[in-house]
């Protein structure tokens, strides 16, 4: 089965993390050293988030939840995001 993807900027609202994993001593400093680089420089480039849609219209996050988390708490609009859905 072929995966089809779509780019699109997506705004950080329709946007759902699906599996919130426990935050360590570790990934809270490594959320913290994100959110300080994603305030002064937004999202990385070349970086889109991986998604896919749900039944409501919105867009699941299934991994890089502390990229979302970071971009969420340094206050970014909108996230680069790469749509991915089986082709039929």
């Amino acid at each position: 089965m072929a995966v089809k993807k779509a780019y699109r900027l997506i705004p950080i609202g329709d946007l759902r993390l699906i599996q919130r994993s426990e935050v360590d001593d570790d990934s809270r400093k490594m959320l913290q050293g994100l959110t300080a680089s994603m305030k002064s420089r937004g999202w990385p480039s070349g970086t889109p988030l991986p998604v896919r849609t749900s039944e409501d219209g919105k867009y699941e996050i299934r991994t890089a939840g502390l990229m979302f988390q970071a971009a969420r708490d340094a206050g970014l609009k909108v996230i680069p995001c790469v749509i991915c859905f089986d082709a039929d």
